[in-house]
């Protein structure tokens, strides 16, 4: 489902402050009862209970992100620590050295380009 555009901070400050002038009309008494200032203010309250709640979320969202962050980078040290026992234990041209991830040295690319001739100029 889509996520559906949430009232903008600035915008809400507006309305708040439009709902304090309209506490200050004494003589305010609409014919519908769903602009009754009773009904607005629990609309309201309503809003800041659900923006609270969303800012925690937010805050625990952030907070497991981090952690997971922090066991992302411990899981790679790990491997990358048990790759470097895998080189010692058997050496970095074994098929178990290959396994953990590694390239072996007898298929790496020396990196020399051989056989070319660069044309004479």
């Amino acid at each position: 489902m889509a996520q559906k555009k949430r009232l903008s901070p600035n915008k809400k400050a507006e309305l708040k402050g439009d709902l304090a002038g309209l506490k200050g009309i004494t003589d305010y008494n609409p014919t519908r009862q769903e602009f009754k200032t009773a009904e607005i203010v629990m609309v309201e309250t309503e809003l800041d209970n659900l923006d609270d709640r969303i800012a925690s979320l937010e805050a625990e969202l952030t907070d497991l992100r981090n952690r997971s962050a922090d066991k992302g980078e411990l899981f790679a040290a790990k491997m990358k620590g048990a790759r470097q026992q895998v080189v010692a234990q058997f050496g970095d041209d074994s098929p178990e050295y290959e396994a953990v991830g590694g390239t072996r040295i007898s298929n790496r690319r020396s990196g020399l380009t051989r056989g070319r001739e660069t044309p004479p100029s």
